[in-house]
Order: C-alpha cells, then structure tokens, then sequence
C-alpha cells in the first residue's frame, strides 16, 4: 500500500477530526444548549399567544358578521330610499317644475316688495322720529321762500 494520496487522505481525516472536535467542544455545546432553551422559551410564548388568539377568534369573527350584516342592511336601505325619492320626484314632477318656474319667481318678486316696504317704512320713521306731531297733523308745510 504505497499509495501516494493515503497519507493526505490520512492528514484530512485529521483535520476533519479536529474541526469535528471543535464544534462539540465545551464551548458550542453551551451555545447549543442556550440555543435550545431559547427556542424552547419562543415556542412556549408562541402557544400563549395561539392560546389566546384562538379564544379570541370567535369573538372576532361574530363582529365582523354583524358589521357585514349591519353593512348589507345599510345598503339596502339606501338603495329603498333611493328609489323612493326617485318615485316621489317623477310623481311630482309637474308640481316641482311649477314651483321652479312660478313659485321662486313670485316669491323673489315678493322680496323685491319686501324690500321696498322696509325702506319706506324706515323712512317713515325718521320722518315721525323728526316731526312726532306729523302723526296727527301731517306732514309740516315749509314756509315758501322768495320766488314761490
């Protein structure tokens, strides 16, 4: 067996054996054993956690059926609404495009007589607040001046 490639066969198997040695050394296996407690403690909170949730599930889920309900329902309703304002305004149409055409306009007419109304009687008042006596005997007459 006077193979040349035995002894650097042999020199990795030495090495392989010393870097194995390593890795199993006092050291990494207190690393390891830390590693798995760890991991112990995640998977431990992690069930806590999928406990709760779990309980939890069920309340949640109800909720989002009632707002899914709640929600179909609005809907619903809008929709009724929306076609009865639609009845109510073809019904009404000629009554509606009366009010638009004669009734806005006499009622603006009617502001434009308000208006004037306002102004005459604050004139009025000025004037009774000048001449008081011009309630029970008219408006006073101004002498005439020269030329009249």
């Amino acid at each position: 067996m006077s193979d040349p490639t035995l002894p650097r066969l042999v020199t990795r198997l030495e090495n392989l054996a010393a870097d194995t040695q390593s890795l199993v050394d006092e050291e990494n296996r207190a690393a390891f054993k830390q590693l798995l407690a760890e991991t112990a403690k995640i998977a431990g909170t992690l069930d806590r956690m999928t406990g709760r949730v779990d309980a939890q599930l069920p309340i949640v889920l109800d909720h989002l059926q009632k707002s899914s309900r709640s929600i179909s329902e609005m809907s619903s309703n809008a929709a009724r609404t929306s076609a009865m304002l639609e009845l109510l305004v073809s019904r009404n149409q000629a009554r509606i495009e009366e009010f638009t055409g004669q009734t806005l306009t006499e009622a603006g007419l009617l502001i434009t007589e308000l208006r004037e109304l306002t102004a005459t009687s604050k004139r009025l008042a000025a004037q009774l607040e000048r001449e008081p006596n011009a309630l029970i005997f008219g408006r006073s007459r101004h002498p005439r001046g020269p030329g009249e």
